[in-house]
This record gives C-alpha cells, structure tokens and sequence, in this order.
C-alpha cells in the first residue's frame, strides 16, 4: 500500500517544513536552507506523491532503503518554479526532479533525514526498514529499537496528531513549528500500543506542553483546565493560565489517559 500525499503533507509538516509559493497541482516545501520538495498533489493513489530536488541525492541511494521508489526518469512539470530547469519533450526548458513513491511511513522518514543532511548511518537500510517492519507496525504499536523509535515513532505520533487536531487543541495556535506532540499517559509509563495511539496524545502550545508534562496542570473528562495549587496564581497569569480553558474536544478514547495522567502525573 503507498502512502498517500495527506499522509505526506502531515509528516513534512510535523517536521516542521513550511509551505512555499506553488500551484494547485504541486505545493511546495522548505525546512530553513534545506532544498525544497514539492508535493504532488495530482497523485490520488500515492504513486509519485513526493518530488525531490534533482540535486538532493535520491537517485545514489535510491536502492538503500525498502519502502522507498525512485522513478526510473526525471519527473517534469512546469509546476515545480524552485526547481532548475532543463530541455525535455517541448521549446522551453522545464522544471524537472526525482518522482518519488513510498510503501511505508518508515522509509519516507529515513528519506527525509537523508535529504535533510542526518547521518545516514542512524537511517534504516533497505534490510534493517524490513527487519523493522516484519517486527512491528505503527497501527500495532509495537517498539522499534531506540535509535530508531524515537525518531520515527515520534514523527509518525506527531504527524497524527496534526492531521487530527490541526492546530493546538487548547488555543487553536496553528504554526506547526510551534506545536508539540505531547503524551497523555507518559511515553515511560505506555504500552507499545499506547505509545502510538493518538488518543494518548494531544497537540499543545509550548507553554501547556511544559506545564502538562510537569503536572501543574491537567484536563477533566469534560476537557475542563485544572491547574495545579504548585503553580502560582502570578504564574498562572504570566501564562494566560485560568480556569476556563478547556480542550476544544474529548473523545471516549481519551478519558482513561487523562484519568491516568490526573492520578499519576498532576500535581494536586
């Protein structure tokens, strides 16, 4: 099965690329000086669903990791503006780049840390993405070894929770660069299968993340701020901190971690 390009678009998101000028077919995507990618926003079935700059390198590692295709030719289109140019079928040179497929979140996270510069020892090989993936699934929940876990796992988690909340789910703060994943029941205290489920999980501000994860505050079954008698009332004002606050919604899939983070991890 491909991933397909909401899949996609959630992930460069998480990882905080942001959006550049594009066309109602390909939107662009830049994270900071990094060369831009572009997102085929033709592709209904995920075949070509990611357009890399022909400079990023794809095509020397193209056979390294499983889960990852790289079409056999150059992809052209007069969509792609950040891309340089050359002569192809027609009079005018064309923006062109590497056609990219993916069969698995894994290997699109391992390309992305490729052309984003990271070691490419830390990256899943073609055996070891297999290896991995033969052991477990994200729909199942189960453990990647550490020094991919907590790379992968995580992108996936936060990739989820943008796609479900879009924005902070108290403020509605929605720069994605801002924004963090946050677990409900601790990642330390979570089963596999807790570790990778989004309703143990919430998008928050900076601000709230901090304070939820250290237990001043937390939310009742009716997604109502508690706050903690260890913060102080100035503090809680400096954060814009009150009592009416509240999660803009609360699924029946949240209630028991948010009972577990009130026992266990706010501070009362």
């Amino acid at each position: 099965m491909t991933i397909k390009i909401e899949e996609i678009d959630a992930m460069l998101r998480a990882r905080g690329y942001q959006v550049i000028p594009g066309t109602t077919k390909k939107r662009g995507f830049q994270l900071d000086n990094q060369l831009p990618i572009y997102l085929n926003l033709t592709s209904k079935s995920g075949k070509t669903a990611l357009i890399a700059h022909p400079e990023s390198g794809v095509a020397a590692w193209r056979d390294d990791l499983s889960g990852m295709q790289v079409g056999d030719d150059y992809y052209h289109s007069s969509n792609m503006r950040h891309f340089p140019k050359r002569m192809h079928r027609g009079e005018n040179p064309i923006p062109y780049g590497w056609g990219l497929t993916f069969t698995s979140v894994t290997a699109l996270a391992a390309c992305l840390d490729r052309m984003e510069g990271k070691s490419p020892a830390a990256l899943p090989s073609k055996q070891s993405v297999s290896q991995l993936e033969s052991a477990t699934t994200l729909q199942e929940g189960a453990d990647m070894p550490v020094t991919a876990q907590r790379r992968v796992g995580h992108d996936q988690f936060r990739a989820m929770l943008l796609q479900r909340w879009g924005s902070c789910a108290v403020t509605g703060l929605a720069t994605p660069r801002l924004l963090r994943a946050s677990h409900i029941k601790p990642w330390a205290s979570s089963t596999p299968v807790e570790k990778t489920d989004p309703f143990n999980g919430l998008l928050l501000a900076p601000h709230l993340d901090a304070a939820f994860d250290a237990g001043l505050i937390a939310f009742d079954d009716q997604g109502r701020l508690l706050l903690s008698p260890e913060l102080t009332r100035e503090d809680a004002e400096r954060l814009g901190l009150h009592a009416d606050l509240r999660l803009r919604e609360v699924d029946a899939k949240h209630l028991p971690y948010l009972a577990f983070h009130r026992q266990e991890v706010f501070v009362c």
